[in-house]
């Protein structure tokens, strides 16, 4: 679901640029000509309603053979109207990069959140009119994809007036703290939109394989499993600490490196990769031994896991920045669901973390 990040930046910019009554020109969504306007549109404070109800669990349904002609036919509208129209935008936007939708890039913000928001409201209203699929437990699993789609539609358009007030705010404000805005909207645009794409995940793998042998699934990318919400674990004081200065000292400052080198891309058509690597290279080493000092979490396997971020770490400070930090992010990543969900709620970790889907 991470893929689904960029989106909702994207959306999120269109929010606010539409309402200021700002117009964005179409723009080619590779599969498609992302075009078309929308009212609805979502803010922190409206995404977060929506967002405190989980994704009901319609649990695993035992399924063989064939898809039965109504679950083809509903699987066949999901994908053509929603899924579609959310990975042709999410192809052409991930194709440009650093240069693609953000609030350097605000015509494109427009024309991608316009398609994102109107193939969310064309879909919730097709599938009203659709019987559910067949399929063994199908009728509970398109009842809680249809919940979370009003969920998403009704937080979107009672967030109209909010982002316009948002805005009067925006105009006063640099451009640093827009795009702080614009990021921290975006990250909420995405807890609005994150327990649609659960729901859709909750899928027996073997329905999940028929459903996407169907054209237009297939086209849309496929539907992806997604496993159920996990409760968080109960964090010791330990682990609290730990992650908090994992987060202070090496993610926070990592994205704000990525942030920064992307607004020079935009601002000046180049960018200056060793002077981004060299201060990524200060962070890392500082993190280094900033975590090296820090007692070990204490939940089970924390010493563990703690050893294996330094060690991590110190082999990228070793490498003098060039070795690739897949290792880093996937020794990081490596965490028990139930504690990336308690350390996601540190706040200064909350999407920060990678892995956790």
């Amino acid at each position: 679901m991470r893929r689904f990040v960029r989106l909702a930046l994207a959306a999120t910019t269109a929010v606010l640029l539409a309402a200021c009554g700002t117009t964005g020109s179409s723009g080619d969504a590779s599969t498609g000509s992302v075009t078309g306007s929308s009212t609805v549109a979502s803010t922190p404070a409206a995404s977060s309603a929506a967002s405190s109800t989980p994704a009901p669990s319609t649990g695993t349904q035992s399924f063989t053979g064939a898809l039965d002609p109504a679950s083809t036919t509903w699987f066949g509208v999901l994908c053509t109207d929603l899924l579609g129209p959310f990975h042709a935008v999410d192809k052409a936007d991930a194709a440009l990069g650093t240069m693609g939708a953000g609030p350097d890039n605000p015509a494109l913000g427009v024309a991608y959140g316009a398609a994102l928001l109107a193939a969310v409201e064309k879909t919730s209203t097709s599938l009203a009119g659709t019987p559910p699929p067949g399929f063994d437990g199908g009728q509970a699993y398109a009842a809680a994809v249809t919940s979370q789609l009003t969920n998403v539609l009704t937080a979107m358009r009672t967030g109209q007036a909010d982002a316009t007030a948002a805005l009067q705010s925006l105009n006063t404000m640099d451009k640093a703290a827009v795009e702080k805005y614009l990021e921290d909207s975006g990250r909420a645009m995405l807890e609005l939109i994150g327990p649609l794409f659960t729901a859709i995940g909750q899928l027996d793998p073997a329905v999940q394989v028929k459903a996407n042998e169907i054209p237009s699934c297939k086209a849309a990318g496929g539907i992806e499993l997604v496993a159920p919400p996990v409760a968080p674990a109960e964090l010791d004081a330990a682990s609290v600490t730990w992650f908090d200065t994992l987060c202070t000292t090496l993610m926070g400052p990592l994205g704000e490196v990525a942030a920064s080198e992307k607004s020079a891309t935009a601002a000046t058509s180049s960018q200056n990769p060793s002077a981004s690597a060299d201060r990524a290279l200060q962070i890392i080493t500082r993190t280094a031994d900033t975590m090296a000092r820090t007692p070990p979490p204490q939940f089970a396997g924390g010493p563990a896991y703690a050893s294996a971020v330094t060690a991590a770490l110190q082999r990228q400070v070793e490498a003098g920045g060039t070795a690739s930090m897949e290792e880093l992010m996937s020794a990081i990543g490596g965490l028990d669901p139930a504690v990336w969900a308690a350390a996601d709620q540190i706040p200064s970790c909350t999407g920060q973390l990678p892995g956790g889907f």
